[in-house]
């Protein structure tokens, strides 16, 4: 092929492939801006099931978004030099991954370590912040992990509303009834007679037993090994 003819071709190719590369860049940036609103939608909802185009589609975990959302940024940080964020010149994606950058390595680090300068009061935000989390997650993902958290409550409220339900025989009842029971038993007495408010009522006695754990095994660890300050 002679050269002068070839050089129009790639010259034309070129042409053709800038606006390709600048379309195929902003269907990946709706694409990832779509899967973090998904993934947002699921954690704050705990997802559900939609139809779309005539199929039921089961959102309940964020597994499956989060695999493809970070198949896509990587596939975006490999087209990097296609096309800015959203076709937008001020917003060039290594100018977003150096700002991501400095947000997790330099800025997170120093607030957070400020916050355990002194260890009770990042201890007392630590345990808010993880009870906060832990009653969150109880009351938008309804369910049992297992057969064992089912015969709990079935033991527990098994005796506050006066059934009786069958329970194995092997389970001790020292967890039930000394845990969740005074839990299931104030929010009945607050009106919460349905089964999805005591079990809610259960879950936050133990989320906050758990994270009342954190400050006593900090007290026990602090006395059978003191810390020792430098110069003393």
């Amino acid at each position: 092929m002679p050269y002068a003819e070839r050089h129009l071709m790639e010259g034309a190719f070129r042409s053709v492939r800038g606006p390709l590369a600048r379309a195929a860049s902003l269907v990946l940036d709706a694409s990832i801006l779509t899967l973090l609103a998904v993934v947002v939608l699921i954690v704050a909802t705990g997802g559900g099931v939609v139809e779309v185009a005539g199929m039921r589609v089961r959102a309940r975990t964020v597994e499956n978004p989060i695999w493809i959302l970070a198949a896509a940024i990587t596939l975006r940080y490999a087209t990097r030099f296609w096309s800015p964020f959203l076709g937008l010149k001020r917003w060039p994606v290594e100018a977003l991954i150096a700002a991501g950058l400095r947000l997790v390595v330099d800025w997170i680090p120093v607030r957070a370590t400020g916050l355990f300068r002194r260890p009770w009061p990042g201890l007392a935000v630590v345990g808010c912040l993880a009870f906060l989390l832990k009653v969150f997650l109880a009351s938008t993902s309804p369910g049992f992990f297992s057969g064992d958290d089912v015969e709990i409550h079935e033991m527990s409220m098994g005796v506050l509303l006066g059934t009786h339900w069958s329970v194995w025989d092997l389970r001790s009842a020292f967890f039930p009834m000394v845990f969740i029971y005074p839990a299931q038993r104030v929010a009945l007495a607050l009106g919460g007679a349905g089964p999805d408010t005591l079990v809610l009522a259960g879950r936050v006695m133990v989320a906050f037993i758990s994270t009342a754990v954190i400050s006593g095994s900090r007290s026990r660890c602090s006395a059978f090994c003191p810390i020792r300050r430098a110069g003393t």
